[in-house]
Formats: structure tokens, sequence, C-alpha cells
């Protein structure tokens, strides 16, 4: 189904983002209408309706498709849709490439890949983080220097013209905030390392507070909510004294 030159670059992409984060749900196909629900900030609903020469009306209660627009919700639904087709060669084709993978290293002399590791970590902050915690290495000061550069980071790249983040950078940078605080804030959570989680999610509400951003999709409001609940997790835990830093925050 040839539905693509329906939507921006910038649409599609953000529509493909959504598919792989599997936010696509409660999906019905029928021989011509599809219907689906897209969690994101909010839950979105989308109904596509279809002809033998392809997608003939589309539909969503998202602010964006409600100005008349096609939007990220309807694409990621409509990669849904074409990933079904061949999603049994894909998960071959992917186990056979996990395989491949997995001998490849296990070949591999120790020395090569511990010097391939080593120049890869030396060289991205990001992954030599997420490396460290999943090996549970204590918490440093310079680890926590690392993660604040991360965060200012992925700010400084998003911000246009006058440090404006337009539509299109916004869900980008929603994006890589969620994978932070989904990913690496909670990994620390489950290391027990309560306050420097909790200081780095204070650091990211404090910035997409304070940020110029075309919130027209929420996703100010998404990032802020799911600071909120990593607060609230760290409460539920957390000694006494970090419980009162943590009320101030909430």
């Amino acid at each position: 189904m040839n539905w693509q030159q329906l939507f921006t670059g910038q649409i599609l992409e953000r529509g493909l983002d959504y598919y792989h984060r599997e936010l696509v749900q409660d999906i019905s196909i029928q021989e011509d209408m599809i219907e689906a629900s897209v969690y994101g900030t909010e839950i979105y609903d989308v109904e596509i309706e279809l002809t033998d020469e392809g997608v003939s009306w589309m539909s969503c209660d998202c602010p964006h498709a409600l100005d008349g627009n096609n939007c990220k919700h309807m694409a990621a639904v409509l990669y849904y849709v074409d990933s079904l087709e061949p999603v049994k060669k894909e998960h071959t084709d992917k186990g056979q490439e996990s395989k491949s993978l997995v001998n490849l290293v296990k070949e591999a002399d120790e020395s090569i890949v511990q010097d391939f590791l080593i120049n890869i970590l030396a060289n991205d902050e990001k992954l030599l983080n997420r490396f460290k915690a999943a090996l549970n290495y204590t918490f440093s000061p310079e680890d926590l220097q690392r993660y604040k550069n991360q965060i200012n980071g992925i700010f400084d790249r998003h911000e246009g013209v006058h440090g404006f983040i337009d539509y299109y950078s916004a869900g980008s940078l929603a994006s890589e905030v969620e994978e932070l605080l989904s990913h690496d804030i909670r990994r620390m959570m489950e290391n027990e390392q309560y306050e420097e989680a909790f200081e780095l999610t204070n650091d990211i509400f404090i910035e997409i507070g304070s940020i110029d951003i075309d919130d027209s999709s929420g996703e100010v409001g998404m990032i802020s909510q799911l600071c909120m609940e990593i607060w609230q997790e760290i409460l539920e835990h957390s000694d006494a004294q970090l419980k009162k830093k943590c009320s101030g925050g909430l």
C-alpha cells in the first residue's frame, strides 16, 4: 500500500518513531477500515478508510489533525499495518542476524573485543553512562556530570533560531528525553541510586519547563508527567533526607 506521499518527511519520521516505540495499540483492521489508538501524551483515536486504490480518508483527534493536517499518529498506524505482511520474514531475518552477531563476538579474540569496546566508550558518553549503569558501578561526581552534559546536549541540539524548538524538533527532543528517563534514570533507581536519579530528573523538569517550544502535541506535559511519576517512585523507596528534597520537587 503506497501512502507515504500523503505525509511530509518530518511527519513520516515521527510516525515511524511512534511505531517503533510500540505506541500503536487496540488496532482493528477490516477490509475497508482501520481503527487504532495511539498512545503519547494522551491517547488519540485514529480511523483510516481504504479503497482498492489505497487510503481514501483519515481522521485523528489530535490537535495537529484537527487543524486539517495528516499527523504522526496516522502515519504510525499505517507503518504498523505495513509491518504485518512481512512480519514472519522480518522476525526470521532478525533472528539470523542476531545469531550471526553472537557468533561474531564469541569467535573474536578477547583483547580485540576489549580494545574495541574501550575505544567506543571513550568517544561516546551516552554509551559509557549506560555501560557503567549495566555493571551497577558506584555513581561518581564525574558520572553525574556526564549525565548533566548529556541532558544539556539534548536540549541544545534541538534549539533553532533564537533558542526556539519548533514542532518537528519538539517530537525528536521528547523522544530523546523520554528514552533517558525511561532507560537510564530508571536503571539508576533499580540500582538504588535514588539521589542521583532525583537530581537528574529535577534538571530535566526545570529544562522542559523553561524552554521556548511548540508544544502543540503536548511534549512538555508528557515529559513533566513522567518526571512526576519518577519522583513518586523515588519517594516510595528513599530515606527521610531524600524524601524531604523530593517533596520540594513535587
